[in-house]
């Protein structure tokens, strides 16, 4: 395995670690595939470059911190939110946090 035991991660740039140094300290995070998805949201125009965080990878204490980040900030209720992002799997991170990516998984090199 690779940075932190991960398969595949993204690293917080200095924009991400303020918002998101908390959850993740080491600016780590653990995503499902190294290359960004193209998302919309609700609220938001356009279309956005996103990472998605692995929740499966997640320690409870950083799954804990990212529904109290996502209530605050949205203003659901913590089941609600918790619910769904284990329905789904993931949780979005914006590219626009992150200063680079990086894979375990040499099948990405050929």
């Amino acid at each position: 395995m690779g940075k932190n035991n991960y398969h595949h991660w993204a690293n917080l740039n200095d924009d991400g670690e303020k918002k998101l140094g908390h959850i993740f300290p080491d600016g780590v995070v653990p995503v499902k595939c190294m290359i960004v998805s193209r998302a919309t949201f609700e609220n938001k125009n356009g279309v956005h470059e996103i990472f998605k965080i692995d929740w499966n990878e997640l320690t409870e204490e950083q799954k804990i911190h990212c529904v109290e980040y996502l209530h605050q900030k949205h203003h659901a209720h913590d089941d609600v939110i918790r619910k769904d992002i284990e329905r789904i799997g993931y949780v979005p991170l914006q590219s626009k946090y992150t200063c680079g990516s990086g894979t375990d998984q040499v099948q990405f090199f050929l």
